[in-house]
């Protein structure tokens, strides 16, 4: 799970490998946000490719949010983080 240090993209390789490494792992989780996925969801298909089982749970939240976060708690402004044209949100995902 991200906690906003911008580590984004590592929880699917990383659920990945920890299926390979730990055999009697079990069913194995990843809760990502939409901005995280985005960065690593071609890692999907190397699972496919390996017969690996992951389940992955995904969070709309409008876009990098770990990272809008950071930006607001220490510069009091965001930049480039937030999925919206013209201060409007996007459509929500059915």
């Amino acid at each position: 799970m991200e906690f906003g240090y911008s580590c984004m993209g590592f929880d699917i390789p990383s659920a990945i490998g920890l299926s390979m490494a730990c055999l009697d792992a079990g069913e194995i989780y990843v809760m990502i946000g939409d901005g995280n996925y985005l960065l690593a969801n071609s890692e999907l298909l190397t699972a496919v490719q390996e017969c690996i089982k992951i389940t992955v749970i995904l969070i709309e939240n409008e876009g990098f949010q770990s990272i809008h976060s950071r930006q607001m708690a220490t510069t009091g402004t965001g930049f480039g983080k937030e999925c919206c044209v013209g201060g409007q949100t996007f459509a929500a995902i059915d």
